[in-house]
């Protein structure tokens, strides 16, 4: 059994029960839909068998019986009425009985911790995201969207092309061919200029001349494949990451860049964060997630088991910690960039190209291959909200507006507008 394994977790209509097994013990968490956590214990597996009968005083957990074989085996069983939800751990032997943990509806949901109305949680703390516009932005798959100090709106495809929009999204400028294969990613550094990155290996820096952007400089064969992600540095400097294993450190010397240092990976590099306030890099790929000092360019820790599938799915959570995909596992990891250690894991987050953290309302919106939007609770990593099919293919990133609504971008070439409960309109 690993050092940490979520066991069981399931979301209900007003609570969701995670099961977190370790090698000695098993903690049991049990949260509303009004983000409290109404229920913690902490099980130590060498004495469960000694438990009868535990009666809580909350009264949210009535009973549990012989917590103890069934960690090996994994299977659960629900039976649910309407007074009470019953979670049935099946043992793996006919020598024990089964374990049982009865919960009542009535307490979970009318449970004391709650000081506001329903209605009132619901209106503050609950997000209801809603489509407002849907726009056929390019011929083929959006893989890019980003936005301008000003608010205006930057959008790269498979197409090959760039379209530059109002904070409307009517199109300003269309930069047709603009790499010879497909744009994977866009960095805006600020009003006047930006790059892009592509499959066809090149690195290019766009420069505003009098109303439109014009191609300024052009990295031939900066990296030996897909190029996914390119980000600008201190000064004229910028840092890219690629499909061949490597993150690449370009310094502006004379007008013209040269690699001045090459970061390995056993695997593809999918994104990259920098943390400048840190001195930190971050890079993540298929052999996981590593931490370099930005001023030796050593690395100073790997996370093997953490990697994000694609440039849009590696964020920073706050000033100390980022967040990152658990590789083979439904999960985010949330690591914390002083302790440089796993502080936290968000559980029931299915495939993920794309997310963002919208801090205002405490949520994190994940995006992914199941063509669902999901919303999850910023700080216990409760499901709020669910979106089916919210694209017709992959959804591979979002972006917050300057009027703070959301554009989600895919690969069925759209860009969709959503708002929190209409306060958008």
């Amino acid at each position: 059994m690993s050092k940490n394994e979520l066991f069981f977790h399931k979301n209900f209509k007003n609570y969701s029960i995670s099961l977190i097994s370790s090698i000695n013990s098993i903690t049991i968490s049990i949260i509303n839909n009004n983000t409290y956590k109404i229920y913690e214990s902490i099980f130590n597996i060498g004495y469960l068998h000694r438990f009868r009968l535990l009666v809580l005083k909350n009264n949210i957990i009535e009973m549990i019986k012989y917590i103890y074989s069934f960690l090996e085996k994994k299977k659960i069983k629900i039976e649910e009425n309407k007074i009470n939800l019953k979670l049935i751990l099946l043992s793996p032997s006919i020598n024990y009985p089964n374990v049982e943990l009865i919960l009542n509806k009535k307490n979970i949901i009318n449970n004391n911790n709650i000081n506001n109305s329903k209605k009132e949680i619901n209106k503050n703390q609950i997000p209801n995201l809603k489509i407002i516009n849907s726009i056929n932005a390019h011929e083929n798959l959006i893989n890019s969207v980003s936005i301008f100090p000003s608010g205006k709106i930057i959008s790269v495809s498979h197409d090959k092309s760039i379209k530059i929009y109002d904070n409307n999204f009517n199109i300003i400028q269309i930069i047709k061919n603009a790499h010879d294969n497909y744009i994977i990613n866009v960095n805006i550094k600020n009003e006047n200029n930006f790059i892009t990155c592509s499959s066809d290996k090149s690195i290019k820096f766009w420069k505003k001349n009098k109303n439109e952007f014009q191609l300024n400089q052009i990295i031939e064969n900066a990296h030996n494949d897909i190029i996914m992600k390119v980000i600008h540095f201190s000064n004229n400097n910028i840092i890219s990451c690629s499909k061949d294993k490597t993150v690449k450190i370009w310094e502006n010397i004379n007008n013209k860049y040269q690699t001045i240092s090459i970061l390995s990976h056993l695997n593809k590099v999918h994104s990259i964060l920098l943390l400048e306030d840190k001195n930190i890099l971050i890079s993540s790929g298929k052999d996981g997630t590593k931490f370099w000092d930005i001023n030796f360019y050593n690395c100073i820790i790997s996370f093997d088991e953490t990697w994000c599938s694609f440039h849009n799915s590696l964020i920073r959570f706050n000033n100390d910690s980022i967040i990152v995909k658990k590789k083979n596992r439904n999960s985010f990891d949330i690591i914390s960039i002083s302790e440089k250690k796993i502080i936290r894991e968000i559980y029931n987050i299915i495939d993920c190209f794309g997310l963002i953290l919208i801090k205002e309302k405490n949520i994190i919106i994940v995006g992914g291959k199941s063509k669902d939007i999901r919303i999850y609770n910023l700080y216990n990593g409760e499901l709020i909200q669910i979106i089916k099919n919210a694209h017709e293919n992959s959804i591979y990133g979002f972006v917050q507006l300057k009027n703070g609504m959301i554009a989600s971008y895919s690969k069925d070439n759209t860009i969709k507008i959503w708002s929190f409960n209409n306060n958008d309109l």
